[in-house]
Formats: C-alpha cells, sequence, structure tokens
C-alpha cells in the first residue's frame, strides 16, 4: 500500500452504532416464519411512510440472517434489486446486543406501568449522569426499537435531552399472542416489584462517608438533587447515637429521628419523645411540637425576665398569690374599680410581675393587704371582696391544669396550621 493510499472505514449507522452493508437482497436469509408473516401482514394505512430499517445478523454458518425488515428484503428481491442497505447486529451468547443510540429513536411499547408521571430529581439526576441501566427493547418488522423495560428511563433521558442511550436488543418479537403477552407482563411486573429501596439507615452511613470524604452537605444535596434540609438531617441524625439508634430500630423514620438530635441535651425530652413514637406518628409530631414550644417559650420568657429584672421588677415567687395589678385599687379608701397601674405601683414594695399566656407580662402586687391595696371590686373600706380568700390546693391544681391546655392547644394549633400549609402548597402532610 503506497502513502497516499487510505484504508476505507466501515460504515456505521449514526443512529445505533452498527455496521451498515450494501447486501444483494436474494442473498438474505429470512426464516420460514418471518417470510410466511411478512407475505401474510396487511399493512396499516400510512405504514408505508414508516422508514424500515433491515437489521441481519451472522449465523454461525456465515449467512446474514434477517431479524428485522423480512417484508422489505422480500420486496426488494421481488423488484429485482441488487442492493440493499442493512445494519449488522452484533449478538452476544444470550442473544443480546448492546448499543448506544438516541433515545428519539425508541418507541414506547406496551406496559404494564400505564401511568408514568415526571420525577423532577430522577430526570436531573439522568442530565447529570445519564441512564445507568441499560433500557431493555426488542427489534419491530420496521428495524424500531421498541421499549420493552425502562420506559421511565427512556422518557427522563428524552426530557433531560441526553444524545445518547444504553440500550439492549433482546431477542423475540413485539407483536405478541397469548404466551408472549404473558411473558411480557410478568417481565415488567418482575422488573418493579423485585427492587428494594435503600434502607435509611444506609443512606445515612453513606452520606456520612461523603462527609468523611470532604464533600459538605450542600455538595451532596446538589450531587444527590435532594433538598438540603434532607440531608442535613440525615447528617445530624448519624452524628447522632440516640436518633441513628432510634432510626435502625424502626422506631422513627429519618425526618422524625432527626428530631430527636434537637434535644439531645435532654435526655427526659428524648424519653418522652420515644415513647409518643411508640404510641402513634400523630402523638409523636405533638410531643415534638409542645418541646419546641416550650424551650421557645422558656427562652422568651427568660429574656423578659431580665429585661425586667434590669428594671428592678421581679419576677413574681408565687404567681398565683400575686394579685393583677388590673384587680386592685391603691388603697381601701380609693374608688371602686379606680384600678391601679404598673407606673403608679413601681414604687411599691410588692411590685412584680408574673407570665400571663405564654409570655404575656402581667404586673402585680406580691401581698397587696400588707402594703395597703385592696381588692378592685371589694366594698368602700374594705381590702377584700365578700368571699374571697388565699387558693386552696385545688384552685391552685386547677389553674395549672389550665395553663397547662392552653399551652397544648397552642402547640396543637401550630402544628395543624403547619398541616394545612403543606397541604395547600402540594406537598406531602
Amino acid at each position: 500500500m503506497s502513502e497516499n493510499e487510505t484504508v476505507a472505514l466501515p460504515e456505521r449507522s449514526a443512529a445505533t452504532g452498527r455496521l451498515v452493508l450494501e447486501v444483494d437482497p436474494a442473498t438474505l436469509v429470512v426464516e420460514a416464519a418471518d417470510r410466511e408473516r411478512a407475505l401474510a401482514a396487511t399493512p396499516d394505512d400510512g405504514a408505508d411512510a414508516i422508514p424500515v430499517t433491515v437489521v441481519v445478523w451472522r449465523s454461525d454458518g456465515g449467512q446474514l440472517v434477517v431479524r428485522a425488515g423480512a417484508r422489505r428484503v422480500l420486496e426488494a428481491v421481488a423488484a429485482g434489486e441488487q442492493s440493499l442497505r442493512a445494519e449488522v447486529q452484533t449478538v452476544t451468547v444470550t442473544g443480546m446486543e448492546l448499543l448506544e443510540v438516541a433515545p428519539e429513536l425508541l418507541v414506547i411499547g406496551l406496559n404494564t406501568r400505564r401511568t408514568v408521571s415526571s420525577d423532577e430529581r430522577f430526570v436531573s439526576d439522568v442530565a447529570d449522569r445519564g441512564v445507568q441501566q441499560p433500557i431493555g427493547v426488542r427489534l419491530d418488522d420496521f428495524g424500531r426499537l421498541v421499549v420493552r423495560t425502562g420506559q421511565r428511563r427512556a422518557l427522563a433521558a428524552l426530557e433531560a435531552k441526553l444524545s445518547r442511550v444504553a440500550v439492549v436488543v433482546t431477542p423475540g418479537r413485539v407483536d405478541e399472542d397469548k404466551e408472549g403477552t404473558i411473558a411480557r407482563v410478568i417481565e415488567q411486573l418482575a422488573e418493579n416489584e423485585h427492587r428494594a429501596g435503600l434502607p435509611e439507615t444506609d443512606e445515612v452511613a453513606a452520606t456520612l462517608e461523603l462527609v468523611g470524604l470532604g464533600l459538605s452537605g450542600a455538595r451532596i444535596a446538589k450531587l444527590r438533587h435532594l433538598p438540603r434540609r434532607r440531608v442535613a438531617a440525615t447528617i445530624a441524625v448519624g452524628q447522632c447515637d440516640a436518633a441513628a439508634a432510634a432510626l435502625g430500630d424502626g422506631v422513627l423514620d429519618l425526618m422524625r429521628a432527626q428530631v430527636l438530635t434537637e434535644f439531645a441535651d435532654d435526655e427526659a425530652a428524648v424519653e418522652r419523645l420515644l415513647a409518643a413514637a411508640a404510641r402513634s406518628a400523630g402523638s409523636f409530631d405533638h410531643v415534638a411540637q409542645r418541646l419546641r414550644d416550650d424551650r421557645e417559650l422558656m427562652r422568651r420568657r427568660e429574656a423578659k425576665a431580665a429585661e425586667l429584672a434590669a428594671q428592678g421588677v421581679p419576677l413574681a415567687e408565687d404567681p398565683d398569690d400575686a394579685l393583677r395589678l388590673d384587680a386592685l385599687r391603691a388603697t381601701p379608701e380609693a374608688k371602686r374599680y379606680s384600678g391601679l397601674t404598673a407606673e403608679a405601683h413601681a414604687k411599691c414594695p410588692g411590685h412584680a410581675f408574673k407570665f400571663g399566656y405564654e409570655d404575656t407580662v402581667v404586673y402585680v402586687c406580691t401581698d397587696f393587704r400588707t402594703y395597703g391595696h385592696a381588692m378592685s371590686d371589694a366594698p368602700d373600706g374594705e381590702v377584700v371582696a365578700a368571699g374571697a380568700g388565699p387558693l386552696s390546693d385545688a384552685q391552685r391544681a386547677e389553674r395549672r391544669v389550665t395553663r397547662e391546655n392552653n399551652l397544648a392547644m397552642a402547640s396543637a394549633s401550630r402544628l395543624r396550621l403547619a398541616w394545612i400549609q403543606r397541604f395547600l402548597r402540594g406537598s406531602k402532610p
């Protein structure tokens, strides 16, 4: 061969990558069953407009056996055509062929999954990493690739605008008799049924491994196409013994196990949460909300108490005995129901405050009798109203129950409001 001579590379199909040959149609072998079916077939209206790809495979004897496009081959032979383009299928020992094709070439065939919804996270992952598992297809009589298994992957590849996807061409016909339909349905059911999702405990372990390799939570969320909140919860659970144990034991799911991490420093709160989880998920959610509210309420009350203490106003030690200023008058001789303001009472040794509903400040006098005040509704010249007296233990207990019920109702209302908001946004309640 001279320096100026070039070697002609074999032509390959731009669509499938298969070797393309120009062959004499008379040399192609059409098996008897395919010949009979092709001759008996009556094409539907418009069928002639469908481009036919003749696909052949090389038998052990070296013959080119028609795999798809039998009718086109028979028509070419009948018309005396001397040349026909055919794609050569590379058949493995299993009878399968692996190709990389444009997803636009795939035809969605019959499938047991009747409804396919677009999964934004799945499509994003396919856009980033491609289709990781080859799509199962079969050839129809026109040489088209008809999807048999993996229609979600095929549709996601289209939505992600991939240029190529891997497909496995499996032997068998696309058009089905009764036995073929049974085999397809069972195959498609098995592909979807015999899949095990990743346990959340394994997700936690894998996420911690990524963190150990130097990935941030934000980076992991981006690579996995997950909300950052999910990844943050996964990391938090993995780093909290109580939460990881509850998840591993199946007591809590990941997002509820993450709630335990909020109270990892409060053993009593963790015990309350685990006891609630043993009753129901709803009970767990209510107890968690109440614990959060109690913490927040304590924070606000402590801040308010510190602010008032700096102004010289202490917190009443016994709020049940400390009477509200709006229920007092300055002296027994003062006009009934004249009231007593915080400003007017500020110099009284009994001037203090207690908390009303949540962190509402209520100014009180710790011992109105000693400091010369009178009940607002007491008779003229009297200190105490008729029938008034110190609270009994039962009355004190009743007040405590009332305060507790009010706080519980507030927590439940917040939880229900959050549920309604998620529902209206279309999020999972």
